[in-house]
């Protein structure tokens, strides 16, 4: 009887370490809450950081298609416009996670945002602007996708 205690103590000391030691290794990839495996400050962040590389993309492909051949065209306008109304949207989808806004209307917006941005993708992919428009580009374009991941979206090419 004392033998099978004593097995029975043992094992059960065995799960409890087991369980204490996982614990802290399962902490270090963040928490699972509402948000996925990422913690709302780091999407917060990410968020951020994808719309102030809007506003400079925003900017720079400006630049870059004055100096195209879509230069005082109906094209270079409407390129112009989804570029502004993505670096907008991205203001909607923080103001929308700052303002404490549920994962689902969160990831609506996200997903609007990757909605518009997949033309300008298009572009940016078939034609040749100068180099600040292409890295300007990829960087926002990396940001989309991490967004994408985080919320579970298709990603862009």
């Amino acid at each position: 009887m004392r033998n099978c205690l004593l097995k029975s103590f043992g094992v059960l000391v065995t799960c409890c370490m087991m369980v204490g030691l996982a614990t802290p290794a399962s902490a270090q990839w963040g928490e699972r809450n509402g948000w996925g495996w990422s913690s709302r400050a780091s999407i917060g962040r990410l968020i951020r950081q994808a719309e102030n590389d809007s506003n400079r993309f925003v900017a720079v492909f400006g630049r870059a298609l004055d100096r195209s051949r879509f230069d005082d065209s109906f094209r270079e306008e409407r390129l112009n416009d989804r570029a502004s109304e993505l670096e907008q949207q991205l203001n909607v989808v923080q103001q929308q996670f700052e303002s404490g806004g549920t994962n689902s209307s969160t990831r609506s917006e996200v997903a609007t945002a990757l909605n518009m941005s997949r033309r300008i993708n298009q572009v940016m992919h078939n034609r040749q602007f100068d180099y600040a428009a292409e890295r300007q580009w990829s960087m926002l374009r990396a940001d989309l996708n991490r967004l994408a991941r985080v919320f579970n979206l298709p990603q862009l090419n």
